[in-house]
């Protein structure tokens, strides 16, 4: 016997009108009847030679409690998220979730989750009418469609009443098929099914044929707006190492475009009383850049419509995302490590022998402090970054560790006060010491200025978006499904060499 039914059938009392301790003494009570009912079940069964235990149509003692204890937990999870609501139609939503919940006997996470959605508040605008106020059909496609795919996030991304008219209007969530039959039918579409017809259906999702009278949903924009935001998460799981290294720069076209360091005569002179300021002469140092397109195009074919398979617009796009973050990875760290002409001993910037010690990055930073730009004076600026390859991260670490530090490489001194502790930022990538990049080093490592004093990489996107673009469309005449492409706009190259300092790391102490 359920336990609401045992409790009003022994006590006469409803469940849902008694508080969380006297709930769980019930429950407790039900608990033992339950074990009494199933040991008297036994004993019976076994007076009459039978061996079943399981009272018919409840299982066994072990279940029963099973299913009390989560019942119990369903029913607390519910009273926690109805708390402090006086909406009367959220909180019967609510009941009802809690009711399926129990008889399903959902697992507790899954539970908790549901009931926290259902409490979201549902303004009285989107009660009215379905497609009034300030929800959009399109956003709220594209909130459900989100929701679905479990995008990281996605309460950050959606307005509140617009998550809650989706999970309202599409409570187990939209998947492809519905959100390609709910835009075809908006553009005139007179279809139930994509069965025999996905070709017509596609054209109308699409706005090939809309007929007049009818208001047209942009499937295409919709499964973009979706597509680039799962874009984003492949795109940000790739190694970022690049981004905190470079300096970063908006270009407006595809032409070669420069940066400048301007060098002279520009110190400031003393200036007599009534006296006339001195013009002072600029050079030009100029280091260029230009951006270029990568893409890629991935389908979305009929098996997959058919199948219903969400991850097609789930999958495909943080497939595109992580393609265009190894492209960026790649381009940049070819171009980082073609170093032969860029870090060399002539322009001091290039140290040989020198392991990465206390020692070593004590020579390294002595090198930096003494670069002077092409009139002979110091540069002025310190270094920052201690870029290095996964097999020195610890030791990396430790050298900028503000605890003590012992250090055979120091000779007899043996300081136990660290001389480079908090004084660079450790940054660290595979790309520096991986085999099929050309220069790459497993000892290695590089002391850099902050890329906004004195860059000594750059990293330029066409209007400033850093990030790729997906676009969606219908495949063509030779494909029947549809098309998502991405592509990312942008260019790499080195710029100052008195940005940073290299050390090979070999035969050093």
């Amino acid at each position: 016997m359920e336990f609401e039914k045992w409790l009003k059938a022994e006590y006469g009392l409803d469940a849902d009108k008694l508080a969380d301790e006297q709930r769980a003494k019930f429950r407790d009570k039900f608990a033992t009847a339950c074990a009494e009912a199933e040991a008297k079940a036994d004993a019976d069964a076994k007076a009459a030679g039978q061996t079943q235990v399981a009272v018919p149509g409840q299982g066994t003692v072990e279940d029963r409690i099973q299913r009390t204890e989560r019942q119990g937990q369903i029913e607390a999870a519910a009273a926690k998220v109805a708390c402090g609501v006086t909406n009367m139609d959220t909180l019967r939503r609510i009941k009802e979730v809690k009711d399926e919940a129990v008889k399903a006997m959902w697992p507790i996470d899954r539970a908790e989750q549901e009931l926290a959605r259902t409490a979201r508040p549902i303004g009285a605008m989107i009660q009215t009418h379905e497609w009034t106020g300030r929800v959009p059909m399109a956003e709220a496609i594209e909130a459900s469609l989100a929701l679905n795919g479990r995008m990281e996030g996605v309460e950050k991304r959606f307005r509140p009443e617009v998550l809650a008219f989706a999970e309202k209007k599409w409570p187990r969530r939209l998947g492809l098929q519905e959100t390609l039959l709910i835009a075809a039918q908006a553009n005139g579409f007179t279809g139930i099914s994509l069965r025999g017809n996905l070709k017509e259906l596609l054209r109308a999702a699409f706005g090939r044929d809309v007929q007049a009278g009818f208001s047209t949903i942009d499937i295409g924009g919709i499964l973009s707006n979706v597509s680039n935001k799962f874009l984003l998460e492949g795109f940000n799981a790739v190694e970022t190492t690049w981004r905190r290294v470079s300096s970063q720069k908006n270009v407006s076209d595809f032409k070669q475009t420069g940066s400048y360091r301007l060098t002279g005569d520009d110190k400031y002179e003393r200036i007599a009383p009534q006296g006339e300021i001195k013009h002072g002469t600029l050079e030009e140092e100029k280091y260029f850049n230009q951006a270029d397109t990568y893409g890629k195009m991935l389908v979305i074919d009929r098996r997959d419509i058919i199948n219903d398979d969400l991850g097609a617009i789930t999958t495909v796009p943080r497939k595109l995302g992580r393609g265009a973050g190894l492209a960026l990875n790649e381009v940049f760290w070819v171009e980082f490590l073609d170093d032969a002409a860029f870090f060399t001993v002539p322009l001091n910037n290039l140290i040989v022998g020198n392991a990465l010690s206390v020692v070593g990055l004590t020579a390294a930073d002595t090198l930096f402090m003494l670069q002077v730009d092409s009139q002979g004076n110091p540069i002025g600026t310190d270094p920052a970054i201690l870029l290095v390859p996964p097999q020195l991260k610890a030791s990396a670490n430790a050298l900028v560790n503000p605890a003590g530090l012992r250090d055979p490489s120091a000779g007899a001194l043996y300081p136990t006060a660290n001389p480079h502790a908090e004084a660079y930022r450790v940054e660290v990538s595979r790309y520096l010491s991986n085999a099929n990049f050309a220069g790459g080093s497993a000892t290695a490592w590089y002391l850099l200025a902050s890329p906004s004093d004195l860059p000594v990489i750059e990293v330029a996107f066409l209007d400033g978006k850093e990030a790729p673009t997906i676009e969606t469309a219908e495949a063509d005449f030779e494909t029947l499904g549809i098309k998502e492409r991405g592509y990312h706009d942008f260019g790499v190259a080195k710029q100052d060499g008195r940005g940073g300092i290299k050390s090979d790391g070999t035969n050093g102490s």
